[in-house]
């Protein structure tokens, strides 16, 4: 069952190998091969979060994945509305929940040298004769269940294995150029060994974005950062005053986070390098305020062209937030310092335009053209269909 849920999930069972070699006075007197098995997660399997948004339906159990930041005392205003709790037992849970950050916390990055198996198969019938009967027995049974074409080691069993003090490897000097012609390394993602099963329980479940759930945790009746409040909260952080520094960021950890996004996101791009020296960092409450911005405690680094990514990803980008991006951030777009952000026309200077006595501009790109949303013209026909015509 595992397997077939690992292959599903483009995950592979790997043998790591470490050997280990006593010596007296240089002579090799004993090798003991030890074998660990690791469950590796392909590069690019990451999680697969629903196409649904979470709607909070009444007696929800929710489960929250590793990496999650959501504040419990926060979950009563849904503890109150809908009667949702949050629960351990992901078997007993209605909606999973996970961030950008869960499969970091499920899997750790390792580098290992990789060696063909059938390259290492020939290096244990070499030395075979220099082993006991037990690691014999062990490397055999090993090897026998293992499919994978390659071999995890680390750089100390890499240079074990061409070890030419041991006799029947220096009488076996092609294997020897095998091994360093084969030689070569690579990065890994291993999975925790206490998070195996709960990979294999999420095969099956439909997984939600953690930002659906912050969004309802601050409730209705949250500040809605607009212009005025924005320009009030700068101020206090142009003060020197450290209290200021700390309200400001329990205000925003508290406020609405998807109508004052772009206040937000401008308050970090200014004043980030604050929040980065502030204790208030590590609170669950403003770090479940880092998770909604794609943020974490140790990169509040943003920029316009970061900016304006979340705001696709969100589904908030509006052209009232796009000109109000382009006049706090004039000078960046000018210099050329966003991807998002295209010059259309040309035009030239003063001085050649008073030389030709015309208002010189040229095109740069072709005018967009919006797509027809086929949705949109459907309902137009059914309320077009409804209508008696005199």
């Amino acid at each position: 069952m595992l397997a077939e849920y690992l292959n599903k999930k483009n995950m592979k069972n790997y043998l790591k190998i470490s050997i280990n070699m006593e010596r007296y006075n240089s002579e090799i007197e004993h090798i003991e091969i030890d074998f660990k098995k690791f469950i590796i997660v392909e590069e690019g399997e990451d999680f697969k979060f629903s196409e649904n948004k979470y709607t909070p339906s009444y007696g929800d159990k929710l489960f929250f994945l590793p990496g999650i930041n959501i504040p419990r005392v926060k979950l009563k205003n849904l503890t109150l509305s809908h009667n949702v709790k949050s629960i351990r037992d992901i078997d007993k849970s209605s909606a999973v929940f996970a961030n950008s950050f869960t499969f970091s916390k499920m899997v750790e990055c390792k580098y290992y040298n990789t060696l063909p198996t059938s390259l290492f198969k020939q290096y244990f019938e070499i030395i075979k004769d220099d082993l006991d009967s037990v690691q014999v027995g062990m490397v055999e049974a090993s090897l026998e269940s293992y499919s994978n074409d390659v071999i995890l080691l680390d750089y100390y069993t890499r240079s074990a294995m061409t070890d030419d003090n041991l006799t029947s490897i220096k009488n076996n000097s092609d294997f020897i150029n095998q091994v360093h012609a084969q030689e070569s390394s690579d990065r890994f993602n291993v999975l925790n060994e206490d998070q195996v099963v709960l990979f294999k329980l999420l095969a099956t479940r439909e997984i939600f974005q953690e930002t659906d759930i912050i969004e309802l945790l601050n409730g209705d009746k949250a500040l809605s950062i607009d212009d005025e409040v924005f320009n009030q909260l700068s101020e206090m952080m142009n003060s020197s005053d450290i209290e200021n520094h700390t309200l400001v960021m329990e205000i925003i950890a508290n406020c609405e986070y998807r109508t004052s996004l772009l206040y937000l996101m401008v308050l970090f791009e200014k004043y980030g390098y604050i929040f980065m020296r502030s204790r208030v960092k590590s609170h669950i409450n403003f770090k479940s305020l880092l998770s909604y911005l794609d943020l974490s405690t140790h990169d509040m680094n943003v920029s316009i062209d970061t900016i304006m990514k979340l705001f696709i990803k969100r589904e908030v980008l509006t052209e009232k937030w796009i000109d109000t991006l382009l006049s706090i951030y004039d000078s960046e777009v000018r210099r050329g310092e966003s991807s998002y952000f295209k010059c259309k026309t040309m035009t030239l200077n003063d001085e050649a335009l008073a030389y030709l006595n015309v208002n010189y501009k040229r095109d740069l790109r072709d005018d967009f053209v919006p797509v027809v949303i086929e949705k949109v013209e459907e309902e137009v026909e059914k309320v077009s269909s409804t209508i008696t015509w005199i």
